[in-house]
């Protein structure tokens, strides 16, 4: 189970509630959207940057300095900015 608790990605254990892991995006920036998630990644981002974190260690896999409403296809993501701009 994967969740947004106070700005930051927090990984579940489904089965005993127990927390996995815990990522926190840079200093003084808080997640804003809502998570997309693939087989091995979740997708979030703060309001500067999108990142991608990896699902089983929790670590970061990459980053863009892009933000917006994220969707997610079978092998894409979109991130549609505030501009209107679609990446």
């Amino acid at each position: 189970v994967y969740a947004r608790e106070f700005g930051r990605l927090v990984a579940i254990d489904a089965l005993d509630g127990s927390e996995r892991w815990r990522w926190m995006p840079p200093i003084g920036r808080f997640l804003e959207t809502e998570i997309a998630l693939s087989e091995n990644l979740a997708f979030v981002a703060d309001s500067l940057d999108t990142y991608a974190i990896d699902l089983d260690s929790g670590e970061l896999v990459w980053s863009t300095p892009a933000r917006g409403q994220l969707s997610l296809t079978r092998d894409t993501l979109f991130i549609a900015r505030d501009d209107g701009v679609l990446m």
